[in-house]
C-alpha cells in the first residue's frame, strides 16, 4: 500500500486554534475503533479493496474514531501543526511516500496529537493505492 494523501479539517467552530497532527505505525493494533468501509475511488470497474472494515485497527482493516489506543510502541511518521480554521493536507512527493508492505502486521494511523477544544464536525482521511 502506498499512502497518497492525508487530510484533517473541521467545521464545528469559528474559533481559531492550533492543532497537532501525526501519522504513525503501531505494532499491536488492538485498539477500539468504529469500523469504516474504504471508499473506492476507481468506481465499480475496479476490484474490491483488500482493506476491509474493522474495529481493532489490525493490519488489513479500516476504522475511525478510536476510543482506545492499541498496545505497543508507536512509531511516528510525519507530524505537523495546523490552524483548525484552515485544515491540514499532506500530499507526499515521491521521495516522501510511505509504502507499507503487504506482510506488515502494524496498523497505520492518522491522529490529532491533543484533544481539540471543539470536538464536533471533524473530517479526516487517508487516500492510498494498493500496489502489487
Amino acid at each position: 500500500m502506498r499512502i497518497l494523501r492525508c487530510w484533517v479539517s473541521q467545521n464545528g467552530t469559528t474559533t481559531s486554534e492550533q492543532e497537532g497532527v501525526a501519522l504513525y505505525f503501531q505494532p499491536k493494533a488492538t485498539g477500539t475503533l468504529t469500523g469504516a468501509t474504504p471508499f473506492q475511488h476507481g468506481g465499480i470497474s475496479d476490484a474490491a479493496s483488500s482493506i476491509v472494515s474493522g474495529t481493532s485497527g489490525a493490519a488489513g482493516t479500516a476504522g475511525i474514531n478510536a476510543s482506545a489506543e492499541g498496545t505497543g510502541t508507536i512509531t511516528y511518521g510525519p507530524s505537523d501543526a495546523f490552524n483548525n480554521l484552515n485544515g491540514w493536507l499532506w500530499v507526499p512527493t515521491p521521495d516522501e511516500a510511505i509504502v507499507i508492505a503487504a506482510s506488515s502486521a502494524s496498523g497505520f494511523g492518522l491522529m490529532l496529537t491533543a484533544s481539540p477544544t471543539s470536538k464536533t464536525l471533524w473530517n479526516a482521511g487517508v487516500t492510498w493505492a494498493e500496489i502489487g
